[in-house]
């Protein structure tokens, strides 16, 4: 008898077991080129554009981040569902269908977006600076562009290309914002990068990275849908499903961004450099545990759907198991490095961030350990119910963050975002437990039946 039945989900010898372990090997090189150039953008802009300037590029790419969603609109995860359905099924014509039906309404999106924010950003007068609004403007193609990188990559995800999903925007974008960076500063020599100048390269990056998301969707498309052939649209059912993932994606981007918003407008841009850091930082171990989420989240939907409840059990904890311990082993180096790392690495203004680092760190591995309950809730149909959720996680966060942020500056940004993470989880993780029977915990013991 296996005393260890856990082992059996990682296990090379089994089918789910090699192919999760080949694909998040694949996908787990991405994540860590990603996070070195990620560190790297971050200590370049850091150090170049100080706290101050990096608060005003924070706080701006803060509120683009928000407008994304008025172009996503749930599309990126419904790509991904139906996509991978439709070809589940060899129905090309509903794919071909879904595909033009997305792309035509995020480039409607995306103009009137543009349109609008240009319009409510000269209605807001002086009580927008002069240097957030040209940091805006030199943004504001970035909220249409990663809403479009979004769609790309849930199309790649749903025909269960998950490294050419992930390329685009691990590798691709950071690396040329990098190079786009230090290109300018050794053009510019004593000319300091600004805010505004900063945000434009970054405008640069995504419009690259999109057009080679676009590519390699191209190339990897089934040739039965590049094929000349009809369209069939489920349009009522697409937006059906579609307005509870556009609110959960909403509300995710409000509760995510709601730190940064409030700091930048209840606090000093200073405070908001700082933050922005130390938030990075404490960002970097749930980055690193990625690959694993986006390896098993597409084959949530697939398990579900054939009913194979012990096949998605069995999936879910060597996710969950591998993903905290990662984030546990992170959490570890912080506590003793943390200060050194900040001081050294960004510079000596970003070392005074070291607590709030430690009130985030405690609160991301606490989530981690409630699983990808919210992933595994939204494959397989409780949408409204994740949504819900978010929506009181999102409450939760505004209201901490409002009434810390003014007394506390970054330490109560830090627990108001930490404490709404580390509740919505576990309201995730007990709703898994119920609704589906599955245990999203490290033990993997779902309930007994009766």
């Amino acid at each position: 008898m296996n005393r260890r039945p856990w082992l059996s989900a990682l296990s090379p010898g089994t089918g789910t077991g090699r192919h999760l372990v080949m694909a998040v090997g694949v996908s787990g090189m991405l994540y860590a080129a990603h996070l070195v150039l990620l560190l790297a953008v971050a200590v370049v802009l850091a150090r170049v554009l100080g706290p101050d300037q990096l608060g005003v590029y924070a706080y701006t790419l803060a509120i683009l981040n928000i407008l994304s969603v008025f172009v996503r609109l749930g599309l990126s995860v419904l790509l991904m569902r139906e996509t991978a359905r439709a070809q589940s099924r060899g129905d090309w014509a509903l794919m071909r269908g879904l595909w033009s039906w997305a792309a035509r309404i995020a480039l409607v999106a995306g103009l009137l977006l543009t349109l609008a924010t240009i319009g409510a950003a000269e209605l807001a007068g002086e009580a927008l600076s002069a240097e957030r609004r040209h940091t805006l403007y030199a943004g504001l193609a970035i909220a249409s562009l990663v809403a479009f990188g979004h769609l790309l990559n849930g199309t790649l995800r749903g025909l269960q290309k998950v490294v050419a999903a992930l390329t685009p925007e691990l590798v691709v974008r950071p690396a040329l914002q990098l190079g786009l960076l230090l290109g300018a500063l050794w053009l510019a020599g004593s000319v300091p990068l600004d805010a505004p100048g900063a945000m434009l390269l970054n405008t640069a990056a995504t419009a690259v990275s999109v057009a080679a998301g676009l590519a390699i969707l191209w190339r990897l498309a089934p040739a039965e849908v590049k094929a000349p052939g009809p369209m069939r649209r489920e349009v009522p059912v697409w937006v059906r499903a579609a307005m509870p993932m556009a609110a959960s994606i909403a509300l995710f981007q409000v509760y995510d961004q709601t730190a940064m918003l409030v700091l930048g407008n209840l606090g000093t841009d200073r405070e908001t450099g700082l933050f922005r850091v130390v938030l990075q930082v404490a960002l970097l171990g749930n980055y690193a545990s990625l690959p694993f989420a986006m390896v098993a989240t597409p084959m949530f939907s697939k398990l579900h759907a054939e009913g194979d409840t012990p096949g998605l059990q069995r999936i879910v904890t060597a996710t969950v198991r591998g993903a905290s311990g990662l984030i546990l082993v992170l959490f570890i180096g912080a506590c003793f490095l943390g200060e050194w790392f900040l001081g050294r690495v960004f510079g000596a203004a970003y070392a005074a961030g070291f607590p709030e680092l430690i009130v985030l760190g405690i609160g991301y591995l606490l989530a981690s350990l409630c699983g990808p309950a919210p992933d595994l809730m939204n494959m397989t149909g409780f949408e409204r119910l994740h949504m819900r959720w978010m929506a009181v996680s999102a409450a939760a966060n505004i209201t901490l963050c409002t009434a810390l942020v003014p007394s506390l500056g970054g330490m109560g940004a830090a627990i108001g975002l930490a404490v709404s993470m580390v509740g919505y989880r576990a309201a995730m993780m007990l709703a898994a437990r119920a609704r589906l029977g599955i245990d999203t915990t490290p033990l993997g013991r779902p309930p007994r039946p009766g």
